[in-house]
């Protein structure tokens, strides 16, 4: 069995120490750009309070790409999803047959590629 000669005060502090190396590490990483710094050892400093001044942002610049592309997909999966069930009933009342429909679900699936 392995003594240890620190003192538990001593011991918390190197471990405080440690705990604040890591969050800095992680921190770097992560690409944060706010330092950590602490008043002690043992407890992070808190982040600037925000001036009334600027607003807050809600949601990252990737996050609003992701949104605007989540939109997209999703308004035209519901425009295939309203146009296949609904154009055989038109093409059979404007008097068309099978190889027509074929050939506007064909066309429909080329337009939405470009």
């Amino acid at each position: 069995m392995q003594t240890s000669c620190l003192s538990a005060a001593e011991r918390d502090a190197a471990a405080a120490a440690n705990a604040l190396q890591g969050a800095r590490k992680r921190a770097e990483r992560y690409g944060r750009r706010r330092l950590l710094t602490a008043s002690s050892p043992a407890e992070p400093a808190l982040p600037p309070a925000e001036s009334s001044s600027s607003p807050r942002r809600l949601y990252s610049p990737r996050d609003r790409a992701l949104l605007i592309i989540y939109t997209t997909v999703a308004i035209d999966m519901l425009g295939s999803a309203l146009t296949v069930p609904v154009m055989p009933f038109l093409v059979e009342a404007l008097g068309g047959d099978a190889s027509s429909l074929g050939l506007l679900f064909s066309t429909f699936a080329v337009a939405q590629i470009g």
